[in-house]
């Protein structure tokens, strides 16, 4: 494993290299600043700023399969309208396109992070000369780094425990079941951690979710042949997260709708939990309790208290299995 090694060469760097008196490590207990500073304002007209990059919007004017219906590999002749773009390209050149995140992902990134689709968001980079991303990419795949900075906004004990053991050494393979293997994306991550998504400040998420990176196709035509056009040979590739759709569990619908729960609550509603002790039943009990400490207006300490009032006087009943 790297861990130990890292741990054993750092040993030996401050051996040879020790810091200067005053001076100690950085905790990995302590967060990070945000490499961007984000400004929010949704009254302000905006100007985009023009683009140092050369990017055209094409327009796809054919989409046509070249393999047979009963061949295994889908393969697909784009054509590009590329008309009063300018461009020019010899064989051999590549064509770089730019994708895009679909419009479901869209909103449900909006909805996550209460924000609007009119709403003008001024970024700019903390430092001299950091490279500033144009567009982030929801469906990125997550790796360890992504969750050693996101358990640090834990909105409940249980979901930070959860999030903090995957940035481990002893939590890797908690992390592949989790994440790697079913490739689960960062806004299943965020739906699936609500308490602590919500907890995430907007000039964190450029250090969370990396720039969308373009790709590289080799164009397939002469423009002598076929003026105001680029060609792209390209297999498809039906890629999707095993897991289909963002998976939604209990503590969800109880974040979503809090108001009812509260009023039902106040109403003598009684509550029943029964599921798995380690996961469902804490995740759960801790959703409640964020419903009452936001609408009763309490302390921490005072909703874990009600909570406990509850269990006594059997409002609350609990049924847990391992």
């Amino acid at each position: 494993m790297l861990d130990p090694w890292l741990v054993e060469f750092w040993k030996i760097v401050m051996d040879l290299y020790p810091l200067p008196n005053g001076c100690l490590p950085v905790s990995e207990e302590i967060l990070p600043a945000p490499k961007y500073a984000v400004n929010c304002d949704t009254a302000s007209v905006v100007t985009p700023r023009p683009s140092s990059e050369k990017l055209f919007n094409a327009t796809v004017v054919c989409n046509q399969r070249v393999t047979s219906p009963d061949h295994f590999q889908d393969v697909r002749l784009i054509k590009l309208n590329i008309e009063g773009s300018g461009m020019t390209f010899e064989p051999g050149d590549v064509v770089v396109v730019y994708p895009e995140n679909c419009e479901e992902d869209i909103y449900e990134f909006f909805r996550l992070f209460s924000l609007k689709a009119d709403m003008h968001i001024s970024v700019a980079p903390m430092e001299e000369g950091a490279p500033l991303p144009h567009f982030l990419a929801a469906p990125f795949s997550l790796d360890r780094s992504f969750f050693e900075l996101f358990w640090h906004f834990g909105g409940s004990d249980l979901e930070k425990e959860r999030l903090r053991e995957f940035s481990t050494t002893g939590g890797q393979e908690d992390l592949v079941e989790y994440a790697i293997r079913p490739r689960r994306t960062v806004l299943e991550v965020f739906t699936d951690f609500p308490h602590t998504t919500a907890n995430v400040p907007l000039a964190y998420l450029f250090d969370l979710i990396p720039p969308i990176r373009p790709r590289y196709f080799s164009i397939a035509n002469s423009l002598r042949c076929h003026p105001g056009q680029i060609h792209i040979l390209a297999a498809i590739v039906n890629f999707r997260t095993k897991l289909k759709k963002p998976r939604r569990y209990v503590q969800h619908q109880i974040a979503e709708h809090e108001d009812k729960v509260w009023q039902l609550l106040c109403d003598g509603g009684v509550l029943y939990i029964a599921g798995n002790a380690k996961d469902m039943v804490p995740s759960v009990r801790d959703a409640f309790k964020a419903v009452v400490k936001k609408s009763g207006s309490l302390t921490d300490e005072s909703a874990e208290e009600l909570l406990k009032n509850l269990e006594k006087s059997r409002r609350l009943q609990i049924e847990a299995w391992s």
